[in-house]
């Protein structure tokens, strides 16, 4: 089973990452930086962000930390996502999947992504 870190931005970003996690069964733990997660969707852990949420060169160190441990780290790939999960990527160099319309693979972590 994945470990992942779900990382939710704006409303609504919560209950298509909780998709994904369930899709590729994984354990995750959700970052809710909107506030307003439901907190019945899977998660094992829910971590509240409270405030405003800081830029992504602030939020980056943050999330990377919290993504050390983490196999997968998730977000929505909306003008903050792009701004943030690119510079988590850089901190833990790791590579980045962006984009993704389909699970391919849960096991290999193999994605199916557009070409634009």
């Amino acid at each position: 089973m994945s470990r992942v870190l779900a990382i939710a931005l704006n409303p609504g970003d919560a209950e298509a990452l909780a998709a994904f996690c369930q899709a590729i069964e994984a354990d995750f733990t959700l970052v809710d930086a909107a506030g307003d997660a439901a907190t019945d969707l899977g998660a094992s852990r829910i971590l509240r962000l409270e405030g405003e949420i800081p830029p992504a060169d602030a939020l980056a160190p943050f999330v990377a930390e919290l993504g050390r441990e983490a196999e997968i780290i998730v977000g929505v790939a909306h003008m903050a996502g792009k701004d943030l999960l690119p510079r988590v990527a850089g901190l833990l160099d790791r590579p980045m999947v962006g984009d993704i319309v389909e699970v391919l693979d849960k096991d290999q972590h193999k994605f199916l992504r557009p070409i634009v």
